[in-house]
């Protein structure tokens, strides 16, 4: 019930691209809820942001890409990775910064989407000359 109709919320808040939505939607992607299962919400509102594709979606988004995590490992990855996704949809020199910074800052799964987001954006600029 509720967490379906969250989660369309979410979805909807990005196929309308208002960057007006993307404080609510960084709220949603740092909202603290202990014993509580909101990835999938997480997961939306971070895909949403690369959606609304906005400036403003970028601190939100490297601050998550850049976080490190003890506990869940494997799902904070899972949300990182998407930050960094999310993160080239914007395409910004910000972001892309933010994405070179992950490089340098993160291992694993999310230190290589982030070594092939720029490779993508590299091979891109030089097809574009």
């Amino acid at each position: 019930g509720e967490r379906a109709l969250m989660g369309q919320a979410i979805m909807s808040l990005g196929m309308l691209k208002d960057p007006s939505a993307v404080d609510a939607l960084g709220r949603i992607v740092f909202k603290w809820a202990p014993f509580s299962n909101r990835m999938e919400e997480k997961r939306e509102a971070i895909k949403a942001l690369g959606l609304i594709a906005d400036q403003s979606a970028v601190p939100y988004l490297r601050k998550l890409l850049l976080r490190g995590s003890i506990f869940r490992r494997k799902a904070n990855d899972e949300l990182r990775v998407l930050a960094a996704n999310s993160l080239a949809r914007i395409g910004s020199p910000e972001a892309f910064n933010a994405v070179e910074e992950g490089v340098k800052r993160t291992a694993g799964r999310v230190h290589n989407t982030c070594k092939k987001i720029l490779e993508w954006r590299r091979s891109n600029d030089r097809s574009g000359q």
